[in-house]
């Protein structure tokens, strides 16, 4: 990402890094906009003061960026992270499924989709997306709110 692709509460999103080399992203839909939250356009606002290049064709996050691959940055970087938290086996794929998980009840499935660049809901809600027992209970007791009418004891039925 670079300077020029951050607006307000978002970034635009018109390159990828794939095998080390820079070019355009896999598909339409994963080069779209990505929405930030207020934390983090914050940050990046502040980052943005403070960094080594705030010019509009620079890499945001160029005192770090090197073209690698996805394999090697998980390896010397995510992993060792990892680990000295005690969180076994990361990889790419657990954090999205960890996101779409937790996501879900934030949005509706096609938000989740969107987030995850997926072009259908299929692939977001049997591969990413894991029920959470609390959150099927709390959707059985709506859908009994939703569909009930009190007695006039305030019973429902």
């Amino acid at each position: 990402m670079r300077w020029n692709d951050w607006e307000p509460d978002q970034l635009h999103i018109d390159e990828a890094v794939w095998q080390g080399r820079i070019g355009k992203p896999k598909t339409q839909g994963s080069g779209e906009i990505i929405f930030l939250p207020p934390q983090a356009e914050l940050e990046l606002t502040s980052y943005h003061k403070n960094c080594n290049n705030p010019e509009p064709q620079a890499f945001i996050f160029s005192d770090c960026f090197r073209p690698a691959s996805k394999r090697l940055w998980l390896e010397e970087n995510l992993r060792p992270m990892s680990d000295s938290l005690g969180i076994p086996l990361v990889t790419y794929q657990v954090l999205r499924r960890t996101f779409a998980t937790l996501i879900q009840k934030c949005g509706t499935i096609k938000d989740v989709q969107a987030m995850l660049r997926h072009a259908l809901p299929n692939l977001t809600l049997g591969t990413y997306t894991q029920a959470i027992p609390e959150s099927v209970k709390e959707a059985v007791r709506n859908l009994e709110q939703m569909v009930s009418i009190p007695d006039p004891k305030g019973r429902l039925v």
